[in-house]
């Protein structure tokens, strides 16, 4: 028996994987299990694990349909939820999964193609998207040309009714795992059932995990450390886990270090480099933001692990609550599943060397004891005879997580997996290959029998390296050269040694090149050294084998006889780091900016490759520098950060040369310099006191001249604070974002005639605490109301205040209010974002760290007017004039009550909830046109309009947040503009059709969306009608908060939603305030949060009522499963109509649903006339019928009908 105790659930020891998530579906299917981080920071994806047995339930049915039980699938996925669903989908199959490593279009294939061959695979699990990609390798690789193709997504699209359990028991095969590295001779380890229960059961006791613990992971799905301790374990424990890309974490180690923060995790870990890594790229500022407290098991193994580097991340990481102690080095191999033996690290007081004998003897770390029901020796592998503790000897182990063998590998199975000691016969036992010795029970791993090289934790086979370098050039003697590892550093790098032929010739330096491109194109390494020696002198045994340990001792020495030696030099020679930044750039000259740039990117290879500036020639081929996809992804990171442009990796992988990228990324730069104006700050002490406005500004300025005492475009939104606020701590976050953003502090008045803003220094914020303690839940909401829509005075100010409901029932609520015009919806965010980081730091009396921020709203206003002077205003102009020429059109949607003659804004709104299972069928449609979610929504939302209005000429207004400049992404601020979007939803077209156009539609004008709306609007000269809007009458809205803090919660009204990810200290939640204004007739605005989607319809209600526009909402759903089920479906066939409409219409629209006098009167009725009567009668304010915008009622239909039979009757007479 185990007990995951996170709903005090007593799961039964499973037979297998399957039965383990079964059992946790049907005892905890609401459980989130899973977590996926899109960016290391968004939470792109949740899986419950109830819905996850339903995904795999799918999967298999899928599968089962298509393969036989025990067929090998292979599994290519990019990091995600739907890679974890496809593998226990294979699981639930009954066939064996193969995981795979990624596949890039421009890789080498060999590595896969040698899988699919051992295998025999007849499948393979992928996304659409990778497919579409890897399509070109398919050509080069016979093996995969019969290989069948299945995309998870339309595996997901099943129910899995269909799905059969598998017979299978814990001996059943459950994946093959293949090693790393090699490519000519693949090995698949055979993990049963067996193997993974009884392992996660070490994993589980070795690090004293429960249902409590919290596991983050980047490690890749496809490696056996990402799979079984970052999978698995979780599920094993009923213990929650969060995942992240690899690239995530490449890119920003922090991330990975944030994730840990953010989620209070318990155990994370990889490979000795990871923490290499942070400790080189975490800078100080990163380092005050992360709180490791939580981390206390903090594995390091998959390759040999350094007390240096445990040491360097505890001292480094030892401020942000990371405790020596939570390092846990360890040690295994996929041949035994994963975990063979893991110890608490501590320091030694006297370090352990290998071997006192050894010439390099150095200091090596305990990987502790050997887990439960392991048995480790150390055995002479000559005659293997079992050898003393504190001699090293080969490393062999058995226990119940030892694989059966290899797939296929029947001779190498009697070697590796069959050892038996001489004398006794006691076996049999994995033969690691590994050396080490046994110190105190305590497991010291000293190197390898054979030459395995293990960088950055995957093993690389040498004869695999070897063989790539002796085809760079045929005066390289084939068979006669070494790849070893050296450490540097302490990091292990490569190095060749290779003999030429001299009697052939050879271009010393141009090999060497050649050698470090093939190398890092079909093994992505990075080649540290190459030497060529004479012919005849590699070291090697009696029997001609290379001596690969001496080759490596002979590069060291300098002892080999060489012809020419080409290393790359240390990176910490001494050399200045050179900064380079846009402004720096646009301001010199066209040579003199080339330069530059070329010199910046060379100090950053350099760093990149770790060799000096001096040594690399701006000319000379990347690849032939060995630049690894690591290094490639560190470049990228760092240019971007600096320059503010973006940049591909593969630019840096793909044989160019420094000079050429950096003309490429010149004129990235310049194109854009050219069309748009320069973004530059006044000083704070320079800082104007008085600016002119926006252009959105002075709309709205204008509209507030003539209803100074409208509300419509307040913004509130109410926080509830749990636990009890902290007054002071509050008082002092909103002062910093009022003396942070210089728009939360102005107000406006006008100077000769012109309005004009003004900013107020030192001001203070707005904050008041009102007693909440009598209020009730319904009393409480009406005093928010009535507080958030209290008119703004923009001439005395202020424009954003703060009010705290003090002691409410349910926890205190803060309620923050802002105008229109010094804010949008991105500025809610950042502002959320901000507020809940200067409220924990107040909490935890510590400095708060905030991003910088460079600009403020003044300068965006100073460049708006710099952009419209410009030939570039010209440019968008012509484009909005050809996209709107002629006259644009009047959406007539039907409407309930007269029209107004001036636009009224009396607002309601409904909302309704968008699910997890709709919104995955929406995405793999989005990915299948290369459109969004946004875009596929638009759409549907365009087919809607048409539906109910039957024009096929419509305009739809979406508000972007015309931060087109990363200068400005957190600055506070109205930066709102409306793209006009003109859609021609002719019923004829199938949506797919319609989605294409719509998807042009929407990038032509993102790319123009600079342009401001209401200048727009006067220089169309639209003629104004005051019952409307100009340029559009609905709206469709859709935001992403992606930079919500961890400590803020979504309002929801719906289970999906619910998404608390707490703070030490505090958390915030966001509550739903009724929206009382509404700025078009009709606003459809969308909120993606996690797995779902909060939909709202915001509505004029001088003109609809809330039956109709309940009614819309569910007809959108109805649009948008029809679209998604069937995107080749015409617009006018798309379902409209809801289930229940359906069958109201088909199957019930009778006498069935009437009232028993209805019912009565139908009895003796004969005609249809008479029946209209009593529901006239009955139900007279009821409509009865709409048509383009006019609607009647069933007492007004009555009564003309009426009038219209009698004059028919006269004319009949």
């Amino acid at each position: 028996m185990f007990t995951p105790q996170s709903e005090s659930v007593v799961i039964e020891q499973p037979n297998n994987i399957v039965d383990l998530l079964r059992s946790r579906a049907l005892s905890q299917p609401d459980f989130l299990g899973y977590t996926f981080l899109a960016d290391g920071l968004r939470e792109e994806a949740n899986l419950s694990y109830g819905e996850l047995d339903r995904r795999a339930r799918a999967i298999a049915a899928a599968l089962q349909e298509r393969v036989s039980h025990g067929d090998r699938v292979l599994l290519m996925l990019p990091p995600g939820l739907d890679y974890v669903a496809a593998f226990f989908g294979c699981l639930y199959a009954g066939v064996v999964a193969v995981p795979t490593y990624p596949v890039r279009a421009n890789s080498n294939p060999f590595r896969l193609e040698s899988i699919v061959s051992d295998t025999e695979a007849s499948l393979a699990l992928t996304a659409g998207t990778i497919l579409s990609r890897i399509k070109p390798l398919l050509a080069q690789c016979r093996a995969m040309q019969t290989l069948g193709w299945l995309d998870v997504e339309e595996a997901l699209g099943a129910d899995g009714r269909g799905w059969r359990p598998p017979p299978i028991n814990k001996d059943s095969l459950a994946f093959l795992q293949y090693t790393s590295g090699s490519t000519s001779n693949p090995r698949g380890v055979m993990v049963s059932h067996r193997n993974l229960l009884h392992n996660e059961e070490i994993i589980r006791s070795a690090f004293n995990q429960s249902e409590q613990s919290i596991i983050v992971g980047w490690l890749p799905l496809y490696h056996d450390m990402g799979l079984i301790g970052n999978v698995l374990q979780p599920l094993y424990l009923g213990a929650r886990c969060i995942l992240m890309s690899p690239m995530t974490f490449l890119q920003r180690p922090v991330q990975w270090l944030q994730a840990i923060t953010r989620y209070r995790a318990t155990t994370s870990g990889g490979p000795n480099f990871a923490y290499d890594l942070c400790v080189r790229r975490v800078n100080d500022e990163e380092r005050k933001t992360l709180d490791l407290n939580s981390w206390t098991v903090a594995f390091n193994g998959a390759e040999p692990v350094r007390q240096e580097t445990m040491d360097r991340f505890a001292e480094t990481f030892g401020s942000c609550g990371f405790r020596r102690e939570a390092f846990y080095p360890c040690y295994g191999l996929a041949e035994a599943t994963l975990l063979v033996s893991v110890g608490r690290y501590m320091r030694p007081e006297v370090p352990v060397v290998a071997s006192a004998r050894d010439e390099d003897a150095r200091a090596v770390v305990s990987c502790g004891a050997a887990c439960v029901g392991q048995k480790i020796l150390i055995v002479d592998p000559d005659t293997r005879v079992e050898r003393p503790a504190g001699v090293t000897g080969e490393i062999w182990i058995s226990g119940p997580n030892v694989a059966a063998g290899y797939w296929k590998g029947s001779e190498e199975n009697l070697s590796t997996f069959g050892g038996r000691l001489a004398g006794t016969d006691e076996g049999p036992f994995l033969r690691t290959g590994d050396l080490g010795f046994m110190k105190d029970d305590q497991l010291f791993v000293t190197g390898r029998l054979k030459d395995l090289i293990i960088i950055r934790g995957l093993n690389h086979y040498p004869q695999d390296i070897e063989l790539t370098v002796e085809k760079c050039d045929a005066a390289l003697r084939p068979g006669c050269g070494a790849a070893v590892s050296v450490e540097v550093a302490g990091d292990e790098r490569l190095v060749i040694v290779q003999e030429v032929d001299r009697h052939k010739p050879l271009d010393l330096q141009g090999a060497v090149e050649r050698i470090r491109q093939a190398v890092m194109e079909r093994h992505e390494l990075h080649v540290y050294g190459v030497v060529f020696i004479k012919a005849g002198s590699i070291p090697k045994t009696s029997s001609g084998k290379i001596r690969r340990h001496a080759c490596r001792e002979g590069f060291l020495k300098r002892s080999l006889e060489e012809v020419f030696r080409s290393v790359l030099e240390d990176g910490d020679s001494e050399w200045e780091d050179m900064s380079v930044t846009l402004a720096t750039l646009l301001v010199a000259s066209r040579e003199k900016r080339h330069r530059l740039l070329c010199d910046y990117l060379l100090t950053q290879v350099a760093q990149a490759v770790r060799t000096n500036p001096s040594k690399i020639d701006s000319q000379q081929n990347l690849a032939a520098l060995g630049l690894d996809s690591l290094m490639a992804i560190e470049l990228k990171s760092r240019v971007e950060s600096d320059l503010g442009v973006s940049v591909s990796a593969v630019d840096f992988l793909q044989s160019e040369s420094i000079s050429r990228v950096a003309g490429q990324l010149l004129e990235k730069l310049e194109t854009e310099a050219d069309s748009q104006p320069l973004i530059t700050r006044a000083e704070p002490e320079q800082e104007p006191a008085e600016l002119s406005l926006s252009y959105v500004q002075r709309a709205l300025w204008f509209i507030h001249q003539l209803a100074p005492d409208s509300s419509a475009y307040n913004i509130p939104f109410a926080l509830r604070i749990l636990p009890t606020a902290d007054e002071q701590a509050l008082r002092h976050a909103l002062q910093t974002l009022v003396d942070r953003h210089s728009s939360l502090r102005t107000t406006f008045g006008t100077h000769d005639g012109e309005p004009v803003q003004t900013l107020h220094k030192g001001a203070s914020a707005y904050y008041e605490v009102k007693e909440a303690s009598w209020l009730g839940g319904d009393e409480l909401m009406s005093a928010l109301q009535a507080e958030a829509y209290l008119p703004f005075n923009l001439e005395r100010g202020p424009v954003f205040k703060a009010v705290l409901f003090k002691g409410a029932a349910e926890g205190d609520v803060l309620l923050l209010v802002v105008h229109h015009i010094v804010f949008d919806g991105w500025s809610l965010w950042v502002l959320l974002d901000e507020l809940a980081t200067l409220y924990a730091a107040q909490l935890k009396n510590v400095p708060a760290v905030l991003p910088d921020i460079n600009v403020q709203y003044g300068d965006f206003v100073r460049w708006q007017s710099e952009l419209l002077a410009g030939r570039e205003a010209e440019r968008l102009w012509d484009y909005w004039r050809r996209e709107l020429e002629g006259e644009l059109p009047v959406l007539s949607l039907p409407i309930f009550k007269e029209r107004p003659a001036v636009q009224t804004f009396r607002g309601a709104s409904h909302m309704f909830v968008l699910n997890e299972r709709l919104i995955e069928r929406l995405r793999a449609l989005a990915k299948e046109e290369g459109a969004t979610l946004y875009t596929v929504l638009l759409a549907v939302f365009q087919v809607l309009l048409h539906r109910y209005t039957g024009q096929d000429h419509l305009t739809v207004g979406s508000p972007t947040s015309s931060r087109s400049r990363n200068d400005f992404e957190r600055v506070v601020g109205c930066f709102f503009n409306a793209m006009v979007l003109v859609a021609k939803p002719k019923g004829g077209l199938t949506f797919r059709e319609h989605l294409k156009r719509v998807r042009q539609t929407v990038l032509g004008a993102l790319a123009h969306q600079d342009y401001p709306s209401h200048l727009l609007a006067e220089r169309l000269g639209t003629t104004r009608d005051t019952s409307r809007s100009p340029l559009f009458q609905v709206s469709f809205i859709m935001q992403k908060p992606h930079r919500l803090h961890q400590a803020i919660q979504l309002p929801t009204q719906h289970k999906a939603l619910t998404h608390l990810i707490g703070d030490a200290d505090f958390t915030m939640r966001l509550l739903p305030l009724e929206r009382r204004y509404v700025r078009t007739d009709l606003e459809l605005e969308m909120i993606e949060t996690g797995d779902s989607i909060l939909a709202s319809l915001h509505y004029n209600a001088d003109l609809f009522d809330a039956v109709m526009i309940k009614r819309m909402s569910a007809h959108f759903l109805s649009l948008l499963s029809g679209a998604a089920a069937n995107p080749e479906q015409r617009l006018d066939h798309l379902p409209l109509l809801t289930e229940s409409e359906t069958e109201t219409l088909l199957t019930r629209w009778s006498i069935s649903d009437w009232s028993t006098s209805e019912k009565s009167y139908a009895a003796t009725a004969f005609c249809i006339h008479d029946l209209f009567s009593q529901r006239a009668a009955s139900a007279p304010q009821q409509v009865a019928a709409f048509n383009e915008g006019a609607s009647i009622t069933y007492e007004q239909l009555d009564k003309q009908s009426n009038q219209l039979a009698t004059l028919l009757l006269g004319l009949t007479k």
